[in-house]
C-alpha cells in the first residue's frame, strides 16, 4: 500500500483579505489525493522560510506545529490496519484543534460489517478460515478488503 502523508501550500486559493494561502494535510493513498485545512494562512515566502537554519518569531512556533501535525498524521495513518481516507478523517482530523472544523462525512451503509452474512463466500474464499490473529499482517488488509467487496456485491443484489 502506497501511503504519502505531507504538509503542503495550497495556492490554488488565496484569502483576498490577507493575501495568503491555506495550509493543508495532504494524504495520497494508492493515487487518490485528500487534503484537509489546517488552521493556518501563509504566504509563498513564509511557507518556503520553514526550510531556513533560523525562523523567529511567530514563525517558529507554526513551523513547530506543522511538522508535529505531518507526524502524528503519519503515525495515525499507520496504525488504521486497512487504510481508508473516511476513517482517517474520523478518527485523526475530525475535532483536532490543529484544522479546520467541517462536517464529517458519513459513509452510508445499509448493513453493518458486523450484520452482513458471510458464509456464502467461504468456499470461495479460503482467507476467511485462516488465521489473521498477527498485528501487521498483510492478510488482514487482505480479509477487509475482500469483506467490502463482498458486503458491496450482497446489498448490490437485494
Amino acid at each position: 500500500m502506497s501511503l504519502t502523508v505531507k504538509i503542503i501550500l495550497d495556492t490554488r486559493r488565496i484569502k483576498m483579505r490577507t493575501e495568503k494561502f491555506p495550509v493543508k494535510l495532504r494524504i495520497i493513498e494508492c493515487g487518490r489525493t485528500r487534503d484537509f485545512q489546517t488552521i493556518y494562512d501563509l504566504s509563498k515566502g513564509e511557507f518556503e522560510s520553514f526550510s531556513a537554519k533560523k525562523i523567529k518569531g511567530n514563525l517558529q512556533t507554526i513551523g513547530e506545529n506543522l511538522r508535529e501535525i505531518e507526524r502524528h498524521a503519519t503515525h495515525a495513518a499507520k496504525q488504521i490496519m486497512s487504510f481508508d481516507i473516511a476513517d482517517f478523517e474520523r478518527d485523526f482530523v475530525y475535532e483536532n484543534q490543529y484544522f479546520r472544523p467541517r462536517k464529517l462525512k458519513v459513509k452510508v451503509v445499509g448493513k453493518s460489517a458486523v450484520e452482513f452474512d458471510y458464509s456464502p463466500y467461504f468456499g470461495r474464499f479460503p482467507l476467511f478460515s485462516e488465521d489473521h490473529s498477527r498485528p501487521g499482517c498483510i492478510s488482514r488488509s487482505y480479509l477487509a478488503y475482500i469483506k467490502k467487496c463482498c458486503r458491496r456485491i450482497g446489498l448490490a443484489m437485494h
